[in-house]
């Protein structure tokens, strides 16, 4: 009785665990979600930095591509000084 209980349990935390997984590949389809993701990975990596970086539009497919489109890569050691680095 006690073995069909524990079986019960896995069966149902992998159903959960596969649902789970599920809904986040389809939601990481929606350009709004990548674009959220984008700007906010990307807002770190500025701060790491110390530079400002944009792009107009950021596009991935989990594991096998990632696009970013008109990036841009500010430089920003002080205002008069600010120089495009890379575009």
């Amino acid at each position: 009785m006690a073995n069909k209980r524990g079986w019960k349990i896995v069966a149902r935390t992998a159903e959960s665990l596969a649902i789970v997984l599920a809904v986040v590949a389809l939601v990481l389809h929606i350009p709004f979600v990548q674009g959220y993701i984008g700007h906010k990975a990307l807002s770190k990596v500025s701060r790491s930095l110390g530079s400002d970086i944009s792009f107009s539009k950021v596009s991935f497919v989990p594991f096998r591509t990632l696009v970013i489109e008109d990036a841009a890569l500010v430089g920003t050691a002080s205002y008069a000084e600010a120089d495009t680095l890379l575009y």
